[in-house]
Formats: C-alpha cells, sequence, structure tokens
C-alpha cells in the first residue's frame, strides 16, 4: 500500500509486501556503465528471490539476458501519438 516513486535519485527503493515477498525497483537512468553498477553492489539484489523493476535498464540488460535468459520480461510503456491520455503498453520475452 502507498505511494510508488521512482527512485530516481537513490538508484533503487525496496518495497515489502504484506507476506513477505519484495520488489526491488531500479532507475539506472544516472548510471554510466555496468561497471558502476557492480561497484555499487547492485548485482547482489538480483540474485535474491525478489520481483526486479528496472527503468532505464540498457546498461545491465546483456549482463542480464548472460545471466537468467528465461527470467526477463521487457514492458514497454509510450504515450499514443494521437492522445496523451492513451498509453501504449508492449509485453515481450
Amino acid at each position: 500500500t502507498g505511494d510508488i516513486t521512482s527512485p530516481t535519485f537513490s538508484y533503487v527503493q525496496t518495497y515489502q509486501y504484506g507476506d513477505g515477498n519484495v520488489c526491488h525497483h531500479f532507475d539506472l537512468y544516472r548510471l554510466s556503465s555496468l561497471e558502476e553498477f557492480l561497484q555499487m553492489g547492485f548485482d547482489d539484489y538480483l540474485r535474491q528471490d525478489a520481483l526486479i523493476i528496472v527503468e532505464w535498464p540498457g546498461i545491465i540488460e546483456q549482463f542480464c539476458k548472460k545471466r537468467w535468459p528465461q527470467r526477463l520480461l521487457h514492458v514497454k510503456l509510450a504515450y499514443d501519438d494521437a492522445s496523451l491520455d492513451v498509453r501504449k503498453i508492449k509485453v515481450s520475452s
């Protein structure tokens, strides 16, 4: 319950559900390299049994594809060109 905000300045926000499950929400917009991601220890989050949501995943995408190809799901959100009130959602694996 409660508001969910993008972790733009903290890179990662962790949410715990009432049943004990965990979600780690990353915003990697300001990250410049995979090395920076690894130096910050963020790969430890990826090893946990948790839902991982990543905004701006480009830097870590190949890293994740090599290790967990069967667990990746891409969700792309975009506004419809004709209306800012309608969003298109594309889900792919």
